[in-house]
């Protein structure tokens, strides 16, 4: 979000981006929790595919930070290759971004280092 003066002195707010912050269900989480036991990629990507809807790697969760497991998994070409392809488009927002920038916690319990 940014800000300007408009007119009369008012501060104007615009949206850079949005983001849609869902509930978690218990087969989500299990599934997330699924991908973070993986023990390598052909495993993370044996999950990916055996989506027959992968709405739940676009969704944002408070449990993620505020990200998506598609954010998370952009390390891995062949998951990636899978969810963005054309056959998931319906399950693509202009409005709703599936990657943008995020803020992650990488220090100790009493140190916050973050990084984007």
């Amino acid at each position: 979000m940014y800000q300007h003066e408009g007119k009369e002195n008012e501060t104007v707010f615009h949206d850079l981006y949005k983001i849609k912050i869902h509930n978690i269900s218990l087969r989500e989480l299990l599934l997330v929790q699924s991908v973070y036991v993986s023990t390598n990629l052909k495993q993370i990507q044996e999950i990916v595919n055996d989506q027959p809807r992968p709405t739940v790697f676009y969704k944002m969760f408070l449990e993620l930070n505020g990200t998506n497991l598609t954010s998370i998994m952009s390390f891995d070409s062949r998951s990636m290759q899978s969810l963005l392809d054309e056959k998931h488009a319906d399950l693509f927002s202009e409005e709703y971004p599936i990657f943008y920038k995020n803020k992650m916690d990488k220090g100790k319990d009493d140190e916050h280092k973050f990084y984007y």
